[in-house]
């Protein structure tokens, strides 16, 4: 008997520690993605747009058209009455008036919807160069919209259009959020300008971005501000990392400069604390910089696939991330 309760005292400890909890009381789960993906139809999503008015409102271009959710991503909602194509590459909302959205189309050039994507109206002329890699809106009126035949610009919401930067393919556009006057370009080949007039003249911002006597300099893709500071600005190229300028644009410094094959396709900066750093890949997933991109680390827990086009954060006291894949939908931070 005294050998039976000998083995039943090794044995005890052994069964409770096989019955407890993954997660010991009082431990956080650890953070991860989760997919957001109830009432879409296309899942490979080309574009996030948070309404910056309104806390649980985001708006996705995928391609199958325009879909919103007001509950922060858990439900979505097809809005493309209007809309003379599906194929929705770029949006922009008012920077005060989150209901007032343009819609940047490959094929069909610009729409507009005034009720939050309820109704789309074209504001393109047929002339125009009808592909559409990116538009804008600042806080001064003023509508971008980067083609694969320069940049074009409207002061009355796109009934009316010039050209701004009259050359060249435009791979993105963006507006400075403090200073709407401050327009930043990528041109393939060409590298990267910068305007601080509202486009009538550009500045060439190359130093320390990339270049070969075959391709010319690279051109962003996108561009990312820090909020509390737009001096400091993120670029990236989808081909070679993520650049970083501390003084708007005139020298920028490559991060992570270990790394070859970042392949970055976006990039979003947390409107909170500007500190961190996030950006989707073409082949690693998600990426996250806690130091303002000088060190990086993969957060991938949760996603299906690594393959990835955009990625967007809301603002206010508790920022949201989200990502979008290719063929995957979009996904939600949750920690």
């Amino acid at each position: 008997m005294k050998k039976c309760y000998k083995y039943l005292i090794i044995l005890l400890p052994l069964a409770l520690s096989m019955c407890s909890p993954k997660n010991p009381v009082g431990s956080e789960p650890e953070p991860q993605w989760v997919a957001m993906n109830t009432g879409l139809t296309s899942l490979t999503i080309q574009c996030i747009a948070p309404a910056p008015d309104q806390a649980n409102t985001l708006y996705i271009g995928t391609l199958d058209g325009v879909f919103v959710s007001e509950n922060g991503g858990k439900n979505w909602q097809a809005c493309n009455t209007g809309l003379t194509t599906r194929d929705s590459k770029s949006l922009a909302t008012h920077p005060q008036n989150g209901s007032l959205v343009f819609c940047g189309s490959w094929g069909s050039g610009v729409f507009k919807s005034a009720n939050g994507g309820l109704n789309w109206t074209a504001v393109w002329n047929s002339e125009q160069n009808p592909f559409i890699a990116a538009v804008a809106y600042g806080s001064n009126g003023v509508l971008w919209a980067a083609t694969r035949n320069g940049l074009y610009k409207s002061i009355d919401q796109g009934l009316n259009w010039t050209k701004a930067y009259t050359d060249g393919i435009v791979t993105t556009v963006a507006v400075n959020p403090a200073n709407a006057k401050e327009i930043f370009i990528g041109v393939e080949y060409r590298g990267n300008f910068k305007s601080s007039d509202n486009g009538k003249t550009w500045l060439a911002i190359n130093e320390g971005i990339y270049w070969n006597d075959t391709y010319g300099v690279l051109s962003a893709t996108a561009f990312a501000f820090n909020p509390k500071n737009t001096a400091i600005l993120y670029l990236c190229t989808g081909s070679v990392d993520i650049y970083k300028s501390v003084n708007g644009g005139l020298s920028w410094t490559q991060y992570p400069q270990d790394v070859s094959d970042f392949k970055v396709t976006s990039v979003a900066v947390d409107p909170v604390t500007p500190e961190n750093v996030w950006v989707a890949t073409q082949n690693r997933g998600v990426m996250k910089s806690a130091n303002g991109g000088e060190s990086w680390t993969e957060i991938n827990n949760g996603l299906p696939t690594l393959q990835l086009k955009t990625i967007g954060v809301t603002g206010g006291n508790n920022s949201d991330l989200f990502v979008g894949t290719i063929g995957e939908g979009i996904f939600k931070y949750s920690d």
